[in-house]
């Protein structure tokens, strides 16, 4: 493979594509191509930026995907309020509701309630800290109490981190955004 210019069939190889689709992509003008004569030449410089550029548009497109899991919609709406603009945001009221979210969706990161009915937020938390599907995601637990409990028990239940309500909306964001990698 020529290091300045490649060939149609240099270039289906190096992108791992089909010749035809490498024709296809440079004839719509979806790929910064030269037609010398009957033929397309390919800079290999301008395909690696292309590459890298296309790679930071997909990136920028893909907002993470956030989990609230609380009983109040008002904390829920407020939360929402809060990340929508950065985070595409999914809500549930119990943890029932969640699995089924999950199931459907892995989220990037779970805020959860430790105060919920049916099942309470440690209960939830330990659960999804079990599944080899689920132990992976970040959880911020959730609550309106400050106790010496909370502070420990998060730990023991496998979340990375907890908020007291009421909690500062930058505080909250800055906690989300470090725990998915975008701080």
């Amino acid at each position: 493979m020529n290091n300045k210019f490649l060939t149609i069939d240099e270039l289906a190889v190096y992108l791992r594509i089909s010749r035809d689709c490498a024709y296809k992509l440079a004839q719509q003008g979806k790929i910064p191509a030269s037609k010398i004569g009957r033929k397309w030449r390919f800079e290999k410089k301008i395909i690696d930026e292309w590459i890298e550029l296309q790679q930071n548009v997909n990136q920028k497109e893909v907002k993470k995907k956030i989990l609230i899991v609380d009983d109040n919609q008002y904390i829920r709406e407020l939360i929402k309020e809060i990340l929508e603009d950065s985070f595409q945001v999914f809500e549930a009221q119990e943890g029932f509701e969640s699995l089924k979210i999950i199931g459907n969706d892995l989220p990037d990161l779970i805020l959860l309630d430790i105060s919920m009915p049916y099942q309470d937020g440690y209960e939830l938390c330990k659960y999804l800290k079990e599944s080899s599907e689920t132990a992976d995601i970040p959880i911020i637990l959730i609550t309106g109490q400050e106790t010496s409990t909370v502070h420990l028990k998060h730990k023991e239940v496998g979340a990375y981190d907890y908020l007291i309500k009421p909690f500062d909306n930058n505080i909250l964001l800055f906690k989300v955004k470090k725990l998915i990698g975008l701080v």
